[in-house]
C-alpha cells in the first residue's frame, strides 16, 4: 500500500504544476528520525493537504532507493554505421565474433558506472575498470578494424540508432582519429571532434533530445567536419538517458527526473574518411570516392549467395539427380566477384562467369557445366512458378530472360537475352528483393507468347543493392553505383502445344528416375542454415555468455558432421549432442568432451514452465524437439535412450515446434519440464530436423522435407 501511495503521489506531481518535490524535502527535513541532522529550510512550506506525511516520507526514500538499483530495461545501439559489437549482423563480415548483447554497452550498468567507477565509462561503452583495450575499443575483441562506412569531409550523413525502450535524455556524436592500427580511443580524442546534428529546422545543434514515446529506429543527419582528414576514424554515439530522478542543485535541494547521475549507452563504429573536397574539385573528388569504394569492395568476401533452383541451373543440376558435373560452389556465379567485374568494366559473362574467361565459359552452353541437359519443358506463353534460393539477402532485384539456341554449339549472348525478357505475372519486369527475407523465393512469371524452341537458355539475373556507392546526383547511399551481380542459366524446352501421351509417359519415367537420384545426392548439398540454443546456453556457446568454457567459433554448425556424413557414411546416425557419430566418445559436445565441461548454466524447478531461446540465422523449415537426460555422475555419458525417457512438451501440450518459413533470429519457445524430475546435473537437448531437401515421401509421392534431411543438435547443462 505504501508503494501504491508513493506512485499515486508521483502521478499527482505529473498532473499538477506544483513544487511537490520541494514539499517532500521540507517534510523530511523536519523529521530527523528519517534523515538525521539534515538542516531544515528557513521557512516551512506545509504540504498540500492531499499528501499524507507517511506517504511523503516514503515516496522520497523509495524513489532514492530505486534509482540506485533499477535494472536496465531500455537498450540501444547505433546500427548505421554499424557498431563494432553488431558487425557480425552484417552478412559481408565472416567469422566475426558474435555479441548477442550488443545493445548493452552501458558502461557496466548504472550502479557500476556511478557507484563503483565514479561516473567514468569506457570511451566505447565498456566498464571503465576493464583493461585497455576494452572489448569495444580498437584492438579489443570487437574492435577489429572492420570498416563499415566511408565518408568525405564536410559530408552530411545519415545515422540510425535503434532504441528498444525509451529512457528520455539526449544523443551526442563525435569522431576520434586513430593514428595507427594499435591506437586506442580516448575521451580527449572524441572531445576534439564533436559532430553537429542537423535539426528538423535545418539548424546545427550539439544534442538530439529524446522525447517520451520514441523507440525503434531513429534516423538523424550529421554534418562531418570539413577540415578533419583521417585514414581511420571512429564514430561514437553517446546516449545520456534522462529517466532517473536526482538532485539538480544540492544547495537548494531542487530535484527532478533527468538530474543527477544517469545511465549511459555508447556505440563505436569504424569509418574511413577521405580528404576534404572543395567546390572546384567536387567531381574529381566524387570520382576518387567511387574509385576507392570500388577498390575496397572488390576485396570483400561474398557472403550472400543465390541460385536458380527451378528450373534447376546448370551448376546445380547434379543436385537434382542429373548426370552433370558437380559444382560445389554453384551459388557463387557472381561474375568473378564485384572487384573482378569492375576490373572488366562492369561486364559479366551471360551466365554469371568471369567475363574475361575464354568462351564457352564454364556456365555457358558447351562449357564445363553447359552440357545441354534439358531440365524442364514448358509451353509458349505459359504462366509458371520459378524458384530462386537465397542463403543471404542482399536486397536489389531479380530479372528473367530466355535465349533460344540454334545449334549444339551456339553460345548465349546478351543481345539474345535482351530480345526475350520474361515478365512477372503482374506485368512488371523486376522482382524487388525485400530486406531480411532468405530461403526459397517462388515467383510467378509468364513466358513469351511467340517463342518456341527445342533448346532455350532460361536466365536468372540478380542485381544486389547492399553496396554503398555514388548516385547520379552526387550523393552516396546503399544501392547506388556498381553492385554485386549473380546469374544462373538453365536448359529448357518451350513447345507450342501440350505434350503427347507418349511424351507425358516419358516425362513421368524421367521424374521417377530423378527422384531416386535426388535422394542419393541430397547429402552433397551445402549447409546454408545454422542454429543453436542460447537460453539455456549450449556447451559450445557458453563462452559467449561469460562462462569460462572452451571457445568454439563454429558453435552454430553442430549438425552431425553434415548431411552427407550423417546419411551416407553413418547410416543416418548422429551423436547425441550433434557431433559426427563416428567420433570416439565422449564426442566434443558430450559430457566429458572438449565442450562438455559440466558447467551448469541455469537452474529450474520440477514441472516449471519456462522459455527456451533458439537462434536461427537461416530458416530451413522443419521442426524442433526438446528433451532432458539426467546424469548420475561426472563421467556418465548421455544416450538416446535417456533423452527418449524425458521428452519435453511445449506449453500448448504439443511435442514439437514447427518453424514457419521466413522466421530468423531469436525464436522463443515456451516449454514445460517433467513433473517429478529433479537432478543436480541434467542435459537439456534441442533437436532440429530441417525440411528443405527434396526426397521421396512414400506411396509414389515426393516433395520438400521428405527423405534424408539435415539435423542440428545442441546440449546445455542445467540443474532441476
Amino acid at each position: 500500500s505504501y508503494i501504491s501511495d508513493a506512485l499515486q503521489a508521483v502521478n499527482r506531481v505529473n498532473r499538477y504544476s506544483i513544487d511537490f518535490i520541494n514539499d517532500l524535502y521540507i517534510v523530511i527535513a523536519n523529521d530527523h528520525k528519517i534523515l538525521g541532522n539534515l538542516r531544515p529550510l528557513h521557512k516551512h512550506v506545509p504540504c498540500k493537504q492531499y499528501i499524507e506525511m507517511a506517504t511523503a516520507r516514503f515516496a522520497l526514500v523509495f524513489a532514492l532507493f530505486v534509482v540506485g538499483v533499477q535494472q536496465i530495461y531500455g537498450h540501444g545501439k547505433m546500427t548505421d554505421p554499424m557498431n563494432r559489437s553488431s558487425v557480425w549482423r552484417l552478412n559481408r563480415f565472416a567469422k566475426v565474433l558474435v555479441n548477442n548483447e550488443d545493445n548493452q554497452n552501458f558502461c557496466g550498468g548504472y550502479v557500476v558506472q556511478h557507484n563503483e567507477n565514479g561516473g567514468n565509462c569506457g570511451p566505447c561503452g565498456d566498464n571503465y575498470v576493464d583493461p585497455v583495450p576494452r572489448n569495444n575499443e580498437n584492438g579489443g575483441i570487437y574492435g577489429k578494424g572492420h570498416i563499415v562506412k566511408r565518408y568525405h569531409a564536410g559530408q552530411r550523413v545519415k545515422v540510425v540508432v535503434n532504441l528498444s525502450a525509451n529512457h528520455l535524455g539526449f544523443f551526442q556524436f563525435s569522431i576520434c582519429e586513430l593514428k595507427n592500427n594499435k591506437d586506442v580511443e580516448t575521451e580527449e580524442c572524441f572531445d576534439k571532434n564533436p559532430l553537429k546534428i542537423v535539426a528538423k529546422s535545418g539548424e546545427l545543434v550539439d544534442r538530439h533530445p529524446i522525447f517520451a514515446g520514441q523507440s525503434g529506429d531513429i534516423e538523424l543527419e550529421l554534418e562531418l567536419p570539413k577540415s578533419l582528414k583521417c585514414k581511420r576514424c571512429v564514430l561514437r554515439w553517446h546516449y545520456s538517458a534522462g529517466n532517473n530522478w536526482g538532485f539538480c542543485n544540492l544547495k537548494t535541494f531542487e530535484g527532478r527526473m533527468g538530474c543527477g547521475p544517469q545511465e549511459t549507452f555508447r556505440s563505436c563504429a569504424d569509418l574511413r574518411r577521405l580528404h576534404a573536397i572543395n567546390s572546384d574539385k567536387k567531381m574529381a573528388g566524387i570520382k576518387f570516392v567511387l574509385a576507392a569504394a570500388l577498390l575496397v569492395v572488390g576485396f570483400q568476401e561474398i557472403h550472400g549467395h543465390g541460385k536458380l533452383m527451378d528450373p534447376v541451373n546448370r551448376s546445380s543440376a547434379w543436385r537434382k539427380g542429373y548426370k552433370t558435373p558437380p559444382n560445389y560452389t554453384d551459388n557463387e556465379n557472381f561474375c568473378g566477384g564485384l572487384g573482378v567485374q569492375n576490373q572488366n568494366g562492369g561486364k559479366c559473362g551471360p551466365c554469371g562467369d568471369n567475363y574475361r574467361d575464354s568462351q564457352p565459359r564454364k556456365n555457358e552452353n558447351g562449357g564445363v557445366y553447359g552440357t545441354g541437359t534439358i531440365v524442364k519443358t514448358y509451353q509458349k506463353g505459359q504462366r509458371t512458378s520459378i524458384v530462386v534460393n537465397l542463403s543471404a539477402n542482399h536486397m536489389g532485384y531479380f530479372q528473367f530472360a530466355v535465349c533460344p539456341l540454334k545449334g549444339a554449339n551456339d553460345i548465349e549472348t546478351e543481345e539474345c537475352f535482351d530480345k526475350y525478357p520474361v515478365k512477372l505475372a503482374n506485368g512488371s519486369d523486376k522482382f524487388p528483393v525485400k530486406s531480411g527475407v532468405n530461403g526459397d523465393f517462388s515467383i510467378d512469371v509468364v513466358l513469351p507468347a511467340d517463342l518456341t524452341c527445342e533448346h532455350c537458355t532460361f536466365r536468372w539475373h540478380y542485381r544486389t543493392g547492399n553496396t554503398w556507392g555514388m548516385c547520379e546526383n552526387g550523393t552516396g547511399r546503399l544501392g547506388c553505383g556498381p553492385q554485386e551481380t549473380f546469374r544462373s542459366c538453365s536448359d529448357i524446352t518451350i513447345h507450342s502445344s501440350r505434350h503427347t501421351a507418349e511424351e507425358q509417359r516419358e516425362t513421368m519415367a524421367i521424374v521417377e528416375l530423378l527422384l531416386a537420384s535426388a535422394v542419393l545426392v541430397a547429402g552433397l548439398q551445402e549447409i546454408y542454415g545454422h542454429g543453436m540454443v542460447m537460453d539455456p546456453v549450449n556447451r559450445s556457446s557458453a563462452w559467449k555468455k561469460g562462462f569460462k568454457t572452451p571457445v568454439n567459433y563454429d558453435d552454430s554448425e553442430i549438425y552431425c558432421g553434415g548431411i552427407s556424413v550423417q546419411h551416407e557414411q553413418n547410416g543416418g546416425k548422429c551423436g547425441v549432442c550433434g557431433d559426427n557419430y563416428a567420433l570416439n566418445r565422449p564426442r566434443p559436445n558430450e559430457n566429458g568432451g572438449k565442450y562438455g565441461t559440466g558447467t551448469i548454466v541455469k537452474t529450474y524447478k520440477s514441472g516449471q514452465k519456462f522459455t527456451a531461446t533458439v537462434y536461427i540465422d537461416a530458416n530451413h523449415l522443419g521442426y524442433f524437439r526438446f528433451s532432458v537426460c539426467p546424469l548420475s555422475s561426472p563421467d556418465e555419458l548421455e544416450t538416446e535412450e535417456c533423452f527418449d525417457k524425458h521428452p519435453l512438451k511445449l506449453a500448448d501440450g504439443s511435442d514439437q515446434f514447427r518453424l514457419k518459413a521466413g522466421v530468423t533470429g531469436d525464436v522463443n519457445i515456451d516449454l514445460v519440464l517433467p513433473e517429478g524430475l529433479t537432478c543436480e546435473h541434467c542435459v537439456f537437448r534441442w533437436h532440429w530436423k530441417v525440411a528443405n531437401n527434396w526426397g521421396q515421401c512414400g506411396g509414389g509421392r515426393e516433395g520438400m522435407g521428405c527423405g534424408p534431411q539435415e539435423h542440428w543438435r545442441t546440449c546445455s547443462d542445467i540443474t532441476i
